[in-house]
């Protein structure tokens, strides 16, 4: 039996080891290409549709980058592997965020006028993507990247948002509260 996992590509010259660099509710980030400065985000073993997944998340993301929003640029949907696990993954792939401050943290540090700016830009990212039809569910701190050098957010994890062609009937992925916290 083939699978849609067998017709995707297979992320050319990956890493052979994939360090771990970001986990959340949907799965795990790990770095892919440190030579490209990219990454994979591989969604938990929980979601049956993962493929479906990379591909919304992929989507949304390519419309956003292509409309100016600042977001990760990126790659496609390919296949990743790795030593320590025996099966293949859908991934969504995309340039690395190095050199930022996750809002989040910000928001603890004691610069509060320098958390207020960066909420500012965030807030304005997000109404910009808003303006040309993206339905933005899941701006929040622990989605954001603040550069202070160049005075700048990127917005990332797209699973939640729905693009202006994402279909009526596309359902957000949830986990029974009892897996959230594994």
């Amino acid at each position: 039996m083939t699978t849609l996992e067998d017709h995707l590509p297979r992320f050319p010259k990956q890493d052979l080891f994939s360090r771990r660099v970001g986990k959340g509710h949907q799965g795990k980030v790990f770095v892919v290409s440190r030579k490209r400065n990219l990454v994979a985000k591989v969604y938990s073993s929980y979601y049956p549709n993962a493929l479906e997944l990379a591909q919304h998340e992929y989507h949304v993301a390519d419309c956003l980058y292509r409309n100016g929003i600042s977001v990760p640029r990126p790659e496609g949907v390919f296949e990743v592997s790795f030593p320590w696990r025996l099966r293949r993954h859908p991934a969504f792939v995309m340039e690395q965020i190095c050199g930022g401050i996750c809002m989040n943290k910000l928001c603890g540090l004691d610069n509060r006028e320098e958390y207020n700016f960066a909420r500012k830009l965030q807030e304005e990212e997000a109404e910009k993507a808003e303006r040309l039809g993206f339905i933005a569910e899941d701006v929040v701190d622990r989605n954001c990247i603040y550069f202070p050098r160049e005075k700048k957010v990127l917005l990332y994890d797209f699973l939640m948002w729905r693009a202006p062609d994402t279909p009526p009937d596309w359902k957000t992925p949830s986990l029974p509260l009892h897996l959230l916290w594994l």
